[in-house]
């Protein structure tokens, strides 16, 4: 007898009992980030944070002071960080401006469109 193969779409294998810790949120975290050597510990801890806010979607916007308390690490270096991520064009940063112009938060968006970079290999680079 032949096996068959259902394709399920991600919903269906991302539910989680009520009561667990997914209760709060989660994310979703792209190996590829994970994997980059280029980017310090920090700026993939910052990046998995984000990504529990965002949910599914492209955008968070937790306060740097919550961030920083989360995460237990100063704003000088959350910000040398995220700024890791935005130099090798995984995040942006947008800052939200109020009705009278004033600053009044800022946006965190994910860039999942970033392309594969070269890894050495011996002396030589090549694609991934």
């Amino acid at each position: 007898m032949k096996s068959k193969i259902v394709q399920m779409h991600n919903k269906e294998f991302l539910k989680h009992p009520a009561d667990s810790i997914f209760q709060d949120g989660y994310g979703q975290i792209p190996k590829m980030v994970m994997c980059d050597k280029g980017l310090n510990i920090h700026a993939k801890a910052i990046y998995s944070y984000l990504s529990s806010f965002a949910g599914g979607g492209n955008t968070a916007f937790p306060s740097i002071g919550r961030i920083c308390e989360d995460l237990d690490i100063s704003n000088k270096t959350f910000q040398k960080f995220f700024k890791q991520l935005e130099s090798e064009g995984y995040m942006k940063r947008i800052h939200a401006i109020s009705e009278d112009n004033k600053f009044y938060n800022n946006i965190y968006e994910f860039v999942y469109n970033v392309p594969k970079k070269a890894k050495k290999q011996q002396g030589k680079t090549v694609p991934f």
